[in-house]
Formats: C-alpha cells, structure tokens, sequence
C-alpha cells in the first residue's frame, strides 16, 4: 500500500465516485491499491454489529482501520465527486456552475411570483418566514451549494435527507411565509409543473479523509443492509461559494422523480 504524501493524497491520481456501491469500490480498490474482489471480500467479512453500540468508534472508523485495515491516516482522492439535486426550468445547461443560494434566490422569487399573480394574499406561516431568514443571514451554513456524496441520497433520498429534487428548501420557504397552506401547495404544484428535477455531477480537488470514510461505509451497507446505505450522511457546502462551470462534470435531468 503507498502511503500518504504530505497533502494527504496518495498516487497515482485517483477518483473517489459513489455514483452506485460497485463506483464506491472501484474507487476504495484504486485508492488503496487494491482489487476491487478484494475490498469487496474484505467489506463481506466484516461485522458492524459485533462491535455493539457502545463501542465508542465511528462506524466509519471500524470499517477503514479493521475491516479495510487502513493505518497511518485515511487517505483522500485526487479527485471527488458531489451530487446536487435541485428543480430547473428546462433547457438550464449549468453555463454558470453551481450558483450560491444569495444568487439563486432572486431568479425564484422572481420565477414564484410569476406563477402566483392569481393567487389569492393570504397571510403566511412564520416559522417558513424565519427558516427562509435564516438561510440567507448566514452564508457560511445555509448558503450552499450544497451536494451529496452518495448519489442515491441526492435521487432517492431516505431518512433524514431532504428531497431537494422534488422541491428546493428556499422554494418551500418562499411559498409557506407568502400565503396560506392551501395557496401555497398550489404554488409549488405550479414550479414542479414549470420545472424538471435534475441531479448535477461536480468536482472538488482538496483533499478530504471523511470522505473515503464515508465511502467506505457506503459500501459496506450496501453488501450487508442495502436499504440503510442511503443514510449515510456524507456532504458538500459550498458556504456561500459557487461551484466554477469548469468543475460540473455532467447533468441529467431525471425522468420519473416528479
């Protein structure tokens, strides 16, 4: 096995992608320089729940040090891949990247206000009111964007995660603290009517140990509790910053996920 170099990489350049559980090992296999039967054996042989809850490790932690028998520090890829899910009018081609949440929000506002003109005012919820605040108070948290490591959890998200391609969060926010419950259904009917869900494939290049960590969890679950791989919480926040159009690998628009 190569060790880490100073930055945390290993060589050669490699490509951590868990666009499906096979992707997930192909890229733990290049990773640690392995082949990809034997990561998969290694994860078949391993058992979570002989460790008990009380452990006191991280299942990620269990999986990479005694399962995969990494030592010295989780090593981190050359190169990872995030999943966005989001709702865009058709025709949208990413030519900006992936924008902030302060740059996004307008061109929606706008979009809802043009679809509700026949809606009749009503007085909205305050907590959307105070959830929709909030988001753009503080850019560093709720500024985005924002992506998924494991890309099931962006298309077909379990859980604790959001469905962001059935709906967007601030969307959500803007129609609840605007009118009342029933207006405010009718209005998102309307924006999923106008829009297409999408799942948006993009690049970072900074190291990133967690990442593997999570990975490799994810493939784990995915040999031994299929439905539970999906929840493995693993993220990207661009705190405010867009995603460059240079690092969107690819977009497609998903069929189905209405």
């Amino acid at each position: 096995m190569w060790p880490a170099n100073r930055s945390g990489f290993r060589s050669p350049m490699t490509l951590l992608d868990c666009s499906s559980p096979e992707s997930a090992i192909a890229s733990l296999a290049a990773l640690l320089n392995r082949s990809e039967a034997t990561i998969r054996r290694q994860l078949e042989a391993g058992d979570l729940d002989a460790y008990g809850m009380f452990s006191g490790r991280d299942n990620r932690e269990i999986v990479v040090e005694d399962f995969l028998g990494v030592s010295g520090g989780t090593p981190s890829a050359h190169e990872i891949h995030w999943f966005h899910a989001t709702r865009v009018p058709p025709g949208t081609t990413f030519s900006e990247g992936l924008l902030p949440l302060a740059e996004v929000e307008p061109r929606l506002r706008a979009t809802l206000d043009s679809l509700s003109t026949d809606l009749p005012s009503s007085r909205g919820d305050r907590n959307s009111a105070l959830q929709y605040h909030n988001k753009l108070a503080n850019p560093t948290i709720g500024g985005g964007p924002c992506a998924f490591l494991i890309r099931e959890a962006a298309v077909r998200p379990g859980g604790h995660h959001i469905a962001f391609a059935e709906c967007p969060e601030i969307a959500k926010d803007i129609a609840g603290m605007r009118f009342d419950r029933a207006s405010a259904a009718e209005l998102l009917r309307r924006f999923r009517a106008a829009t297409k869900p999408c799942v948006v494939t993009f690049r970072t290049r900074d190291p990133c140990p967690s990442a593997t960590e999570s990975a490799a969890l994810y493939a784990y679950l995915s040999i031994h509790d299929p439905p539970s791989a999906v929840a493995v919480g693993a993220g990207f926040s661009g705190r405010g910053r867009a995603v460059p159009p240079e690092d969107i690998v690819g977009y497609e628009f998903l069929d189905g996920a209405e």
